[in-house]
């Protein structure tokens, strides 16, 4: 069976479930909250090979949808906790330049507000973490050995979080590495600049928040560097007057890129509120460590198709697969 046949069946289920009629007395006082990347008509390779670009028609029109059947709050409502359920909050991550050029503009459009968590590394013009490691684990056979060489490879563990810096720190300074850095930039793609953060800083429906200063996995990092990290980006972050200490796992998968004892430092740091990425909604009122969010896709069509996600991802996680 090849992956488009299952894709395909995954999504008839997924639509199939949100069609039975479960998923809104389901979601009666709670939070779902939404994570996309980018929303753009001329994606880069790396989005279009992780799934993350939706082209911006498509997310006009979940942005209809959500806003028909949820009510959609911003991230300071999230923490005060005065709002109707059930609600929504839109996240972004990273800092691609469809946010503010696409998103931004369809959301004004219906007042939808949004937080876009930031790496302010690449913005300011530095290599793009998550484009680098993915790059290297998957064109570079000789990183490959040499990951592998400090980091047995793991079942169901993609390589690119094996990644520590100085395994790739060591690589990059072995080998000429200007010709690779090249490619790694034409795959990823553009980032926004500080141009664009200054044309939505008086926004009232856009608020940045804390993605680390790259994208590092969290999991792979010491105290130190973890610490090291959130405050310099947090220290860029709330030079915006829409700048929040609120932060978002890069990743985001819980144990695999981060612990509960390091969502403990962070919060110790001053972070407000911190959010993972393993599907689950949230309940309202809740005093919660950190907050879960669902990720948004180009397969998610309809309200049936984003209900059905929701239901797939709760069957998940009363399976223990979460």
């Amino acid at each position: 069976m090849t992956t488009a046949v299952k894709q395909n069946i995954k999504q008839m289920i997924r639509r199939g479930l949100g069609w039975g009629g479960f998923t809104k007395p389901m979601l009666k006082d709670t939070v779902s909250i939404f994570v996309y990347h980018e929303i753009s008509e001329n994606p880069s390779r790396f989005c279009e090979q992780y799934n993350l670009n939706i082209k911006p028609k498509l997310f006009a029109e979940q942005m209809d949808f959500i806003k028909d059947h949820f009510h959609v709050i911003d991230p300071d409502q999230l923490l005060e906790g005065d709002f109707a359920a059930p609600a929504a909050l839109i996240t972004f991550d990273d800092g691609t330049p469809g946010y503010f050029h696409e998103a931004v503009p369809i959301m004004a459009r219906e007042g939808i507000p949004s937080i876009i968590f930031l790496n302010m590394a690449p913005i300011e013009g530095e290599l793009f973490w998550s484009g680098l490691i993915t790059y290297l684990t998957e064109h570079d056979p000789d990183f490959i050995k040499v990951l592998h060489d400090h980091a047995p490879a793991q079942a169901a563990v993609p390589d690119f979080l094996l990644c520590d810096s100085n395994i790739v720190r060591d690589y990059i300074e072995s080998i000429d590495f200007a010709p690779v850095e090249e490619k790694i930039r034409a795959f990823y793609g553009p980032f926004a600049g500080l141009s664009d953060l200054d044309a939505v800083r008086d926004n009232p429906l856009v608020f940045f928040g804390n993605h680390l200063y790259n994208h590092y996995n969290a999991a792979k990092l010491s105290d130190d560097e973890l610490r090291q990290q959130y405050l310099l980006n947090d220290q860029k972050i709330l030079h915006y007057p829409n700048g929040r200490s609120y932060f978002a796992y890069p990743f985001g998968q819980p144990n695999l890129c981060f612990t509960d004892r390091q969502t403990e430092l962070l919060r110790s740091l001053g972070a407000k509120a911190v959010f993972s990425s393993s599907g689950r909604v949230n309940r309202r009122g809740q005093v919660a460590s950190r907050y879960d969010r669902i990720g948004i896709d180009a397969s998610i069509k309809t309200v049936e198709d984003l209900f059905g996600l929701i239901q797939w991802m709760n069957l998940k996680t009363s399976m223990g697969r979460n």
